[in-house]
């Protein structure tokens, strides 16, 4: 009875898109590093084509309303350059939110103006808690945001006691350079273009989507989605592998990264 996506849907290994070793960046038909020309760093002003990756989503705090009602929502923040099927709210007393879990309920919102979305769950256990994350599928796979919890009896979870700003600039007070770089006291110099994507100058192009509380999250093409914020940079948090890595500085056109989960400089 389940959800069947109607095109490729959520499959456990494709959260591996990002660079897998059987193919990825060097093909046989020149790619990154070819003897004849390879890549090269598109003029200034040219836009690079967007790669198709997981959505982002965001889950809201929840609202509760009279007779035992509460509104669980999230918003999308991106579509990760491919039409997003299906969003929606899972709900379940337990932490573990598996998308396919028996105990969880999967609930369709549908996406509403500026790109929010919410459901509204009723008959909910008194005094039980209950955990619930909003999530977002497209033909790439199946993302989802942070776990939130509250307990059903109208009590306010920690959680919604401060709202962030929903449209937060991470490069507010940049200084404009000439050609439309802007100097970014906390993190360096970027060349930011009106569709997300931005040339840093010291790792590269990036797609910057800002995560409405004073962080951004970042696209790398090595290492996936990268999140970090004013006061924590260089330190930036490497969503595939859970962890944490610091940028040492660039050699060569290469970036260098120390990785604290294996202890070694990558």
């Amino acid at each position: 009875g389940g959800f069947v996506p109607g095109d490729g849907g959520y499959h456990p290994g494709d959260d591996d898109h990002y660079g897998s070793e059987d193919g990825g960046y060097s093909s046989g038909d020149g790619g990154y590093g070819s003897g004849d020309g390879g890549y090269q760093i598109p003029d200034e002003g040219v836009e690079p084509t967007e790669p198709k990756r997981l959505p982002i989503v965001r889950t809201k705090n929840f609202e509760g309303q009279n007779q035992g009602l509460y509104v669980l929502g999230g918003a999308l923040l991106a579509d990760g350059g491919a039409s997003v099927q299906e969003t929606g709210i899972l709900l379940s007393e337990s932490l573990i939110l598996d998308p396919d879990g028996s105990d969880v309920a999967r609930i369709v919102g549908v996406l509403g103006n500026g790109d929010g979305f919410a459901i509204e769950v009723n008959q909910l256990k008194i005094g039980v808690r209950y955990y619930y994350r909003a999530y977002a599928v497209n033909e790439v796979g199946l993302a989802m945001g942070s776990i939130k919890k509250f307990v059903a009896s109208g009590e306010v979870a920690e959680e919604s006691a401060s709202v962030p700003h929903e449209h937060f600039d991470p490069w507010v007070g940049g200084e404009p350079i000439e050609g439309g770089w802007l100097n970014v006291d906390w993190f360096g110099a970027i060349l930011p273009f009106e569709n997300g994507w931005l040339y840093h100058s010291d790792l590269g192009w990036l797609y910057a989507v800002p995560d409405g509380s004073g962080g951004v999250w970042l696209w790398h093409a090595e290492r996936g989605w990268l999140w970090t914020k004013q006061g924590l940079y260089p330190f930036l948090y490497q969503d595939f592998t859970q962890d944490w890595i610091y940028y040492l500085g660039s050699k060569g056109g290469r970036a260098y990264y120390f990785n604290y989960s294996a202890k070694q400089v990558e």
